[in-house]
Parts: C-alpha cells; structure tokens; sequence
C-alpha cells in the first residue's frame, strides 16, 4: 500500500520563482518522492 503526506509549506519568498524552484528541486531529486504540483499563492505572499 502506498503512503501519501499532504505538505502545505509557506515560503515568505513566494513570489520568487528561483526560490519555488529551489525548494521544489530540493523534492524533486528525493528517492521516493513524488511532487505532485507546486502552486505560488500570490495573493498570501
């Protein structure tokens, strides 16, 4: 059976994509990992 962790971070750089995609490459090289999406809220940042 597969196991799933729901993760909902708050960056206070969220409106800066180099540091979205920093944090996201970060999961995305992780043996095991799967990122499902990743999606800036402008409007909290």
């Amino acid at each position: 059976m597969k196991q799933y962790i729901l993760a909902v971070p708050n960056f206070s750089d969220g409106r800066r994509q180099e540091v979205i995609d920093a944090i996201a490459g970060e999961l995305k090289d992780r043996e095991g990992v799967t990122l499902v999406s990743v999606e800036p809220e402008h409007d909290f940042n």
